[in-house]
């Protein structure tokens, strides 16, 4: 009879490590899907910012060519005829 006690108990003690383990993968495995969300939304954030600069600088030179008088507007200005 004690040896079935003496069973029973490391069974017991071999489901309770297992399920502890089992756990604990399933956390690190979180953590990890959340490092791995932090780290796309960061490369998200950049790509955004990258953008908005490359839309800044176009907009600056699309300001700084209508700010140019073409030759062909000179040409045919009368008052410079």
């Amino acid at each position: 009879m004690n040896y079935i006690l003496y069973l029973k108990n490391i069974i017991s003690v071999v489901l309770i490590v297992f399920v502890l383990s089992v756990g604990c993968q399933n956390n690190n495995s979180e953590i990890e899907n959340f490092k791995l969300k932090e780290k796309i939304s960061t490369l998200e954030k950049e790509k955004l910012e990258l953008q908005v600069i490359e839309l800044q600088k176009e907009a600056s030179n699309n300001t700084q060519t209508k700010s140019k008088p073409d030759e062909s507007e000179k040409d045919s200005d009368p008052l410079t005829n």
